[in-house]
């Protein structure tokens, strides 16, 4: 489950996940977040509850077509992760149909590219 629009998990959740206040075996749910009072709440995380990085795969190829909206819950999720120190990363996944230069010669992936650099920039 992803940040589908009214179908995936909220970002609220993902920031809680990331803090350690979310039970293994919590089922997501996308009409509504965890609250404190839930059976399935956290309330005193230890440090193997909490993530220690956050790793976001994206689909180079479709970057184009995201919304507005999801672009804003992922800028989110990375600002919260900033701010409780998680490291992040993002894999980007089939460059090679996102960026004409990376297709006609893979190695042109370790250059700048004016394609992927103004995909990226819209999630950063």
């Amino acid at each position: 489950m992803g940040l589908e629009k009214d179908r995936g998990v909220k970002v609220e959740d993902i920031i809680l996940a990331m803090k350690g206040h979310v039970k293994d075996g919590y089922k997501f749910n996308p009409q509504s977040s965890l609250s404190e009072h839930d059976h399935d709440y956290n309330k005193v995380p230890t440090l193997n509850d909490k993530v220690q990085v956050l790793v976001s795969v994206i689909d180079a190829s479709r970057m184009e077509f995201l919304s507005d909206d999801l672009i804003k819950q992922m800028k989110a999720v990375r600002l919260a992760a900033s701010d409780v120190g998680i490291p992040q990363m993002a894999i980007l996944t089939k460059i090679d149909e996102a960026c004409t230069e990376v297709k006609e010669n893979i190695r042109n992936v370790y250059k700048t590219s004016p394609t992927l650099f103004r995909l990226i920039s819209r999630i950063l």
